[in-house]
Formats: structure tokens, sequence, C-alpha cells
């Protein structure tokens, strides 16, 4: 994108990707059932001193930090794990809303939810290593703490 243009399809992407962040309030303990979102849930119910998701103090929900970064992927399933792509380096954009108060980041590309991950020690080393170029769904199994892997 010129620094003169609107890219479309980056104003969709992000768009698309806080629209459903926003909507991930109201569902975000019933995404799966893995014992990371589980713990991650409880710790959040343990420190507001609260025994339902929907007590939580919701308007720390909207206390976001938004990046959109450029990345270039070696095919054209982009960091989407399985499935079959093309061959080509496609570059796209990868949107990541931080929820520093709750503490935890969505990784989003091309509007659609790729997972979710603390906000912790491994995080933070990994952005700062990497100018928020995030890792691809297998890789974040190992480089990131994940609470929840989205498909495509």
């Amino acid at each position: 994108m010129r620094d003169n243009q609107i890219d479309i399809q980056e104003l969709s992407d992000i768009t698309a990707s806080i629209s459903h962040f926003q909507q991930l309030a109201n569902h975000f303990p019933q995404l799966n059932t893995s014992t990371e979102l589980k713990e991650f849930t409880q710790a959040l119910l343990d420190k507001y001193k609260v025994d339902s998701w929907y007590k939580l103090p919701f308007e720390n929900w909207d206390s976001i930090n938004l990046h959109v970064v450029s990345q270039m992927w070696g095919g054209g399933s982009l960091g989407w794990s399985g499935g079959m792509s093309t061959c080509a380096m496609t570059n796209a954009y990868t949107v990541i809303i931080e929820n520093n108060k709750i503490g935890f980041a969505a990784i989003y590309w091309h509007g659609k939810l790729a997972y979710l991950t603390r906000m912790d020690e491994k995080y933070y080393d990994y952005v700062a290593k990497h100018n928020y170029k995030m890792p691809s769904q297998k890789s974040a199994i190992t480089e990131l703490t994940l609470i929840h892997t989205g498909t495509r």
C-alpha cells in the first residue's frame, strides 16, 4: 500500500478482525474445551473474584492495542496449518489485537481468527524479536503460549 492510498483488502481485513474480536467477548469460554482455554478462563475468574465469565468487567474487553503487519509467507496458505495451497510467496496482512487488561492477543489472517495467545514473557520476547510478524499456527505451538487455535 502506498502512503496516499487505502488498500481495500487491508481495510476489509481490519474491520472483519475487529468485528470478530468484539463478538468474542460473548462466547470466549465456548471456543473449545482445551485445557489451556479452561485454565486461562479460570485464572480470570479468580483474578476478578467472580464465578461466571459473564460477570467479568467487560469494559476491559475494549481496551486494546491494534497492530497491522504485512507478512511474507512461503505459500498461499499463509500461516494456516493443514490443507493444500500454492507454492508461491504470498504477502498478506496480519492483524494483531492485544488486550493488556485481560492478558491475551488475538491473531487474524484475512479477517479470520488464526489463534489466541497469552501475552506472557514468550509473547513479548517473540514480538520484540520479530517486530510483530507472527508465527504460523504450527510454529506458534512452540513459540507462544496458545489458548485457542482457529480454523480456516
